[in-house]
């Protein structure tokens, strides 16, 4: 209780005792007069008023005061999220309207906080879009517009001006290092943002990435159909080009490889078909150039399937124990005519035991077959072809050398490709289609090994299958 309280309690409770007084005492009625006893009571009234409202008004500071020291609590975290009503009626109404602005403040922060969090994982799930578009290896930029630049990967750098790191914000022409990549931004402003996708190729000689490159342009479209941007990928088409330019030239290979033995069985048979050869020796003679260029064509055939189909993936490798010694021999036996005819000298170098081997047999024939028949036929008359074998710590070694005509050294890194044919007129000379050393090397490589060669121009060649040695059967005898 203030002062003023204390006072005017103390001199209403004066008047009131003295009114009392007065009625009570009549010496001290007498003395006081009667408009002394009305002032009296009206004076003990009014302070008593007076104080009555001095309590009565202590009421809303003191709730007041309670009342902050709640939202103070509240703002801490360590008391209820609702102030409680006061005693005093006069704040009644202020709290329960700050009851509903705590209400909205609450729901408001509880939003802030979902969209704070649901902020953080777009930002985290555009980082891990970011990275992994800089694993591409096409380059890909974005694009708000052709004025302003949003994104670029890493592998987009050849392409750009300016770091990719540096492109936002930046215009198309600030960006972009290539005059006819900005030209189709350009037109593709002029015709307005279509939907599809076009694509220009650059070359190395006016593309900033070298070789062969491919720009696609895209535009993006939003829900409401209203454009949000623009995409530049560059892709590079080098070895696609390559790809088509070597398979045009297998087709041509090819197409020369079947036409000169169809040529000449089509001229053998239409002399046979004009009686042109009447005489048995002549007619011999063109039923001898039907066979050989028939067994040609088969054998080019043979060599192209296995070869296509182990390029593919295609071969079924039927792994099963042959006897190396038995595979071998019968090979020889196959090529012997023609050494005879040739007058080649040809060895069989074997040992009286050799392994047998887990491999494909029909494969391996045609790998060992083609090899050796390359000896045979690039052998002069005279010559000598000796088959051998060489057993090592970690390999097995099945080597073909012959005396023939060799390959220079400049051509031995060729000597493997599809249709290639070595370019010194001797080796020109003799009939070959240029796929047999790709067969064999095809086959021996399925078999997890590799062929190695020696040669010298007119000293002759020397073909080394090498294979390893988990491929020897150690349970089956020879």
């Amino acid at each position: 209780m203030d002062l003023t309280s204390s006072c005017a309690w103390g001199l209403g409770l004066l008047f009131v005792c003295l009114g009392v007084a007065s009625l009570l005492a009549p010496r001290v009625g007498a003395f006081l007069s009667a408009r002394g006893v009305v002032v009296l009571f009206v004076g003990a009234v009014c302070f008593a008023a007076i104080g009555f409202a001095s309590v009565r008004s202590r009421r809303v500071p003191s709730g007041l005061a309670a009342l902050s020291r709640d939202l103070e609590a509240m703002t801490s975290g360590v008391a209820a999220t609702r102030l409680e009503a006061p005693p005093c009626p006069e704040l009644a109404a202020l709290v329960e309207r700050l009851n509903r602005l705590l209400s909205q403040v609450q729901g408001r922060e509880r939003a802030s906080k979902d969209l704070l969090a649901s902020n953080r994982l777009l930002a985290r799930e555009l980082r891990c879009v970011l990275e992994l578009l800089n694993l591409l290896k096409e380059g890909v930029v974005f694009l708000a517009s052709a004025e302003q630049a949003l994104f670029a990967n890493r592998a987009a750098a050849p392409f750009l001006r300016v770091s990719p790191a540096d492109v936002r914000d930046r215009t198309a022409q600030e960006c972009i290092r290539d005059a006819a990549v900005l030209g189709l931004l350009a037109g593709q402003d002029e015709a307005g943002m279509a939907r599809g996708t076009r694509t220009i190729e650059l070359s190395s000689d006016g593309g900033a990435g070298g070789g062969h490159v491919a720009v696609s342009h895209v535009c993006g479209f939003g829900g409401d159909d209203a454009p949000i941007g623009q995409a530049l990928v560059f892709r590079d088409i080098s070895q696609e080009k390559e790809a088509q330019k070597t398979q045009a030239e297998f087709l041509d290979s090819v197409a020369h490889e079947f036409r000169t033995p169809l040529t000449s069985i089509r001229a053998s048979v239409e002399m046979l078909i004009d009686n042109e050869a009447k005489d048995p020796e002549s007619q011999f003679r063109f039923y001898n150039i039907i066979h050989e260029e028939t067994y040609r064509l088969s054998q080019l055939i043979d060599n192209l399937l296995n070869l296509s189909m182990i390029e593919s993936g295609a071969t079924a490798v039927k792994i099963a124990p042959v006897r190396l010694r038995k595979l071998l021999e019968d090979c020889v036996d196959v090529v012997r005519p023609q050494c005879e005819e040739k007058r080649i000298n040809l060895t069989a170098d074997l040992p009286d035991r050799l392994p047998t081997l887990d491999i494909d047999k029909s494969l391996f024939t045609v790998a060992v077959m083609n090899i050796l028949g390359n000896a045979v036929k690039y052998t002069p008359r005279g010559g000598t072809v000796t088959l051998s074998t060489l057993s090592r710590e970690e390999e097995f070694i099945i080597s073909i050398q012959d005396t023939g005509i060799g390959i220079p050294e400049e051509e031995l890194p060729r000597i493997f490709e599809k249709f290639y044919r070595c370019a010194s007129p001797n080796g020109q000379e003799v009939p070959g289609s240029g796929v047999g050393l790709a067969t064999a090397l095809q086959i021996v490589q399925v078999h997890g090994g590799s062929i190695q060669v020696t040669s010298r121009r007119g000293e002759g060649s020397t073909f080394s299958m090498v294979l390893p040695r988990s491929i020897i059967n150690t349970t089956v005898g020879d």
